[in-house]
């Protein structure tokens, strides 16, 4: 066992220690406002936990396999069957599985949160149909990377390249792509409502702003989903697994990670408040407070109301 790569060990310090931290603020935020946990709130725990065991699993790439250093090759090129390659390949084989839990429970209790701010009419059925979407995916990805290959422990006492029985790269790809689309269709999911709220401009595009934090999360989708065509590119060319494919799972942690930061941030204005003077949680004050809520979901009432008085006018 050699020294840790530099890179994996800020990753797996910096990043697992910001989703720890705003998922207590997160609770914490609940208790100042004495507000009732919710759904939302308890589905960001197993992302947490899936989210620190993703940490895990590139630390044990890390210190096992030696994942981001060069490793040795045999005259042919390839890389050395021994210790270190089972090591890799079963951090390979863990890695998918923790991130499409991790990844689709942090965008579950997003969607859980809009219901919770945003329920009403139209928009909860469509929470509902998203959420449903995002669970399939979860269970859909969950199951094709468990049974990848059959037997299961082809996928540590083989190389790649020389499995017969495994399914091909393309579900990588099917994994990573179909994230983004999911977050991109959360990401907008929120506008039409908060510009349908009775707020000045400066306040709706702050609240917008809020919500638009998670898009640091699709852009780590997107740069995995980068990593993967160029590490296959190198692959391609090379078997030095430990080096060429490290970027590929170094991306999996602020993904995840930041998944979890992003799915409590709109909660934090009660901990921030203070804090920074003019602060953009101050816009959505009436929106974690439930104030501005209580007036969305009276708008179609409202609406309702008012038609049967025209009528009954007439």
């Amino acid at each position: 066992m050699g020294q840790i790569d530099p890179t994996a060990l800020a990753l797996c310090t910096v990043f697992p220690f910001l989703s720890i931290v705003a998922v207590i603020a997160r609770f914490r935020a609940r208790a100042i406002k004495r507000v009732k946990l919710g759904a939302d709130d308890w589905v960001v725990l197993p992302a947490l936990i899936f989210s620190l065991g993703n940490v895990a699993n590139i630390l044990y790439g890390a210190i096992k396999a030696d994942l981001g250093q060069h490793m040795p090759l045999d005259g042919e090129g390839f890389a050395v069957n021994g210790p270190k390659l089972t090591a890799l390949n079963k951090m390979t084989y863990v890695t998918p599985i923790l991130g499409s839990v991790g990844l689709g429970c942090s965008r579950w209790s997003v969607l859980l949160l809009y219901n919770r701010i945003f329920g009403a009419g139209r928009f909860r059925y469509a929470v509902y149909v998203l959420s449903a979407l995002n669970i399939g995916w979860i269970v859909s990805f969950v199951f094709v990377f468990i049974f990848r290959c059959f037997p299961i422990s082809e996928v540590w006492t083989s190389q790649q390249g020389q499995r017969k029985h495994c399914i091909g790269i393309e579900s990588n790809y099917g994994y990573a792509v179909s994230s983004v689309i999911l977050d991109l269709m959360v990401l907008s999911m929120p506008w039409p409502m908060i510009w349908r709220m009775h707020m000045d401009l400066k306040t709706k595009l702050a609240t917008t702003g809020i919500f638009m934090l998670g898009a640091i999360v699709t852009a780590a989708g997107i740069g995995k989903i980068y990593a993967f065509y160029t590490v296959g590119a190198l692959i391609a060319k090379n078997h030095d697994l430990t080096y060429d494919e490290a970027p590929l799972f170094y991306w999996t942690v602020p993904e995840l990670c930041l998944a979890v930061v992003c799915a409590c941030l709109p909660i934090l204005r009660p901990i921030v408040h203070g804090l920074t003077p003019s602060s953009v949680f101050s816009s959505i004050r009436g929106l974690v407070s439930f104030g501005s809520l209580k007036s969305l979901r009276t708008m179609n009432s409202n609406k309702s109301l008012n038609s049967e008085n025209e009528k009954s006018q007439v």
